[in-house]
Parts: structure tokens; C-alpha cells; sequence
């Protein structure tokens, strides 16, 4: 369960003390901020609210800032983020994790795709050179197509239906892409 606020938090309180601590001090009040009103446990700053508390330098910080915290209550953790800027949650260990098992089963499904390209063509080239050498033994003998010949001319025609249906294959895994042609209107 995710709920959103947005605040204002002052930091005149990092204006007391040292110059030079400033911005690490107002750092450290809106971590104070999110942890006693979100009651989270872990409390993440984002990057775009900590270049603007160090815009201009560790001396120079805002008085207050507009801030929005996301916080989660299943893990107790807050991220705050400027008000002014679209929030965009972080991925967690798992989320993470289930990205890169579903990039690499991507990457095995191409793999296997390329793989079984490559023992079609293969296979056709063996299939082809057995039909040349066919060939070149009629010429020879001067004999017209005997038995070897015929069978081989199916081989060819079972190699043009397996390239056929390897393409077919790849067509299917790789994703369809959109018609620049008009239909043509019959008249």
C-alpha cells in the first residue's frame, strides 16, 4: 500500500550552527521530517531535491522546500521527491531481479531461433551438394534421371519446405511490423 503526500518543510533549523554545514544539515532535517511523519524506517532522497538543496553551495540553502513523499508501508520506506517533478518509484531487489530473468530468457529464445536458422541452412547446403554430385554422375554415365535423382529432387523440395517453415518461425517470434501500403481498390 503506497501513499502519497506533499509538504512544505521548513529548514530554518540548518541555518543555526556552522556556514559550512548547511546543506548536509538540511539534508539530515527533511530525513528527520519523513521518518516522524511517514513513521518509515528507510527514507530515500532523490537526486533532483539534493542538487537543489546544493544549488548554491553548502552555505546557500532554500529556507523551505515543496516536497512529495511516496511511502510504502509493506517495506517502511519513504522516497521524497520534488513537488514540482513527476515521481517515478524506484525498483526494488526483486523487481529488479524478474527484469533481468526476463531479459535473458529473451536472449535464449533468440539464441534458439538463430540456432535452428543456421542447421536449416546447413542442412540445405549437404542436401544441395549431395543433389550436384547426383547430377554430375548422370552426366557422366550419360544416363537420364534414375532413382537417386528422384529421391533427390524430393530432398529439394523437403529443404525449400523446411526453409519455408523456419521462416515462417521467425516471423512469428519477431514482431509484426506496420504496413506503409494503401490497399489497392478494384474497380
Amino acid at each position: 500500500m503506497m501513499d502519497k503526500r506533499i509538504d512544505m518543510i521548513p529548514l530554518r533549523d540548518a541555518w543555526k550552527g556552522s556556514r559550512k554545514k548547511r546543506a548536509s544539515k538540511a539534508i539530515k532535517l527533511v530525513k528527520q521530517y519523513a521518518t516522524k511523519h511517514t513513521k518509515a524506517k528507510i527514507v530515500k532522497i532523490s537526486k533532483q531535491l539534493n542538487e537543489k538543496l546544493w544549488f548554491d553551495g553548502c552555505q546557500n540553502i532554500p529556507r523551505k522546500v515543496k516536497v512529495q513523499i511516496l511511502t510504502d508501508k509493506v517495506d517502511s520506506v519513504s522516497w521524497i521527491e520534488l513537488a514540482d517533478v513527476e515521481f517515478v518509484k524506484p525498483m526494488t531487489k526483486v523487481e529488479k531481479a524478474d527484469k533481468s530473468k526476463k531479459a535473458e530468457e529473451k536472449k535464449k529464445a533468440e539464441a534458439d531461433i538463430a540456432k535452428k536458422e543456421a542447421d536449416a541452412k546447413k542442412s540445405a547446403q549437404k542436401r544441395s551438394e549431395d543433389t550436384k554430385k547426383g547430377v554430375k554422375d548422370a552426366k557422366v554415365s550419360g544416363t537420364t534421371k534414375t532413382t537417386k535423382d528422384k529421391v533427390k529432387v524430393k530432398e529439394i523440395k523437403d529443404v525449400k519446405e523446411t526453409k519455408k517453415d523456419a521462416k515462417k518461425d521467425v516471423v512469428k517470434a519477431s514482431p509484426k511490423k506496420a504496413s506503409t501500403k494503401k490497399p489497392v481498390e478494384k474497380k
